[in-house]
């Protein structure tokens, strides 16, 4: 989660996340998922290091897949949770009412036996003539 990072933390993040782009052009792969890994470890709780850490490092073993490496963290091949890891923390907390909005949305129609009054009153005339047959 977002939380203060102390300054020599954020700056070692930060060189770790700029080796890490470096090696990812100079296509050092393997080396450059160790310095974006390097880059979440010091600085965890700052947000832009870690969504670039995080969005880097899913490139870089999604790059390793492809060469048909192994995963160096030792996913299973052509999955990667740095995506999922990214996209939660960085649009999943920063917007949580989503999922509220989505659940008043579309709970009328996933509750079973949900009708509108005028639906539930020609069920019930329908039960009726059912049962006097």
């Amino acid at each position: 989660l977002p939380a203060p990072t102390p300054e020599p933390l954020r700056r070692e993040g930060g060189r770790a996340l700029r080796a890490a782009d470096r090696l990812m052009a100079g296509g050092e792969t393997r080396a450059a998922v160790a310095e974006y890994t390097r880059a979440l470890e010091a600085a965890p709780g700052n947000w832009r290091i870690s969504q670039a850490a995080l969005a880097g490092r899913a490139e870089a073993r999604r790059r390793l897949t492809r060469l048909g490496e192994p995963d160096p963290l030792g996913g299973a091949p052509g999955t990667t949770s740095d995506a999922v890891q990214q996209w939660v923390w960085g649009r999943g907390l920063r917007w949580p009412f989503h999922y509220a909005i989505l659940y008043a949305i579309l709970r009328p129609a996933l509750i079973e036996g949900a009708l509108r009054p005028e639906e539930e009153e020609e069920e019930e005339a329908r039960r009726g003539r059912a049962a006097e047959q």
